[in-house]
């Protein structure tokens, strides 16, 4: 199965989550960082770690779909662009740029890109 090494750790919505790949043990490489998963679909790497995402998660309030401000194939979304545009307004105390991607290119070495951001398995 292309998910296997998958761990979902934030289901969000029933359709999507935030999850750790690849799902290594402690210690080994690579390590697993945060990826925003469409269920059974897709992934997009968050470029943040486990510890991050949750500071992050903290910051953020749990606002709706919050994790597409961090990859730049989902920031266009219209979920991210609210949360962008409504977050400050809504916590004046947020701090905005800490939810803009981090990076373009450190996908994951076992995945490819599609070319619109999602991660595919081969």
């Amino acid at each position: 199965h292309r998910f296997r090494h998958v761990r979902p750790v934030d289901a969000f919505t029933p359709e999507a989550c935030a999850a750790l790949y690849p799902a290594n043990p402690p210690g080994t490489d690579p390590p697993p960082t945060m990826h925003y998963h469409y269920c059974g679909e897709g992934l997009w790497p968050m470029h943040v770690g486990f510890a991050e995402y949750v500071a992050l998660l903290l910051k953020s309030r749990g606002f709706w779909y919050w994790q597409k401000s961090l990859n730049f194939a989902t920031l266009a979304q219209p979920e991210a662009q609210a949360f962008l545009e409504q977050i400050v307004g809504l916590f004046p105390d947020v701090d905005r740029a800490l939810f803009l991607p981090r990076s373009r290119d450190r996908a994951d070495p076992t995945a490819e890109s599609d070319g619109a951001g999602w991660t595919t398995f081969g």
